[in-house]
């Protein structure tokens, strides 16, 4: 049997940042972002609605430079603590689509020290007693 102990205040907050399925208070709270003044990833006000969408079928009136893919990185940077003990599947139509998304992701991981203390001793890409180079399987359709 187990107890939980109620969190303070501080915990209460940073809990709630760890329990959003989208990702996106998370990569505000984890990510750095090198471009910016103060160091710090920010969405603009707009991405707000894009990011945090559930709806089962989602459209976007434009191609490219949407932000699909920091979406994508954001639910992956997520998912560990929302889906605890549970595997992702990313899928795309081809291998040459699935493989920028797949590095994507495992920098964003792999970037954040959060991320990586979390990481099994010996699970680290490329270090002793890792059974692959990389963080993130990639699989797609033959």
């Amino acid at each position: 049997m187990a107890a939980v102990v109620m969190p303070d205040e501080e915990e209460a907050y940073l809990l709630a940042i760890l329990d959003s399925p989208d990702g996106l208070d998370l990569a505000e709270f984890a990510w750095f972002d090198s471009e910016s003044d103060d160091g710090c990833y920010r969405a603009w006000d707009f991405q707000w609605p894009w990011y945090t969408c559930n709806d089962m079928f989602q459209v976007d009136q434009g191609g490219r430079a949407l932000g699909k893919t920091v979406g994508i990185k954001m639910r992956a940077f997520a998912f560990p603590f929302y889906y605890s003990g549970q595997r992702m599947l990313l899928t795309a139509p081809e291998l040459n689509h699935l493989r920028p998304l797949t590095d994507e992701i495992e920098k964003s991981l792999l970037g954040t020290r959060l991320i990586r203390e979390m990481l099994p001793d010996g699970a680290h890409p490329g270090s002793p007693g890792s059974r692959t180079g990389s963080a993130v399987s990639r699989t797609a359709p033959c």
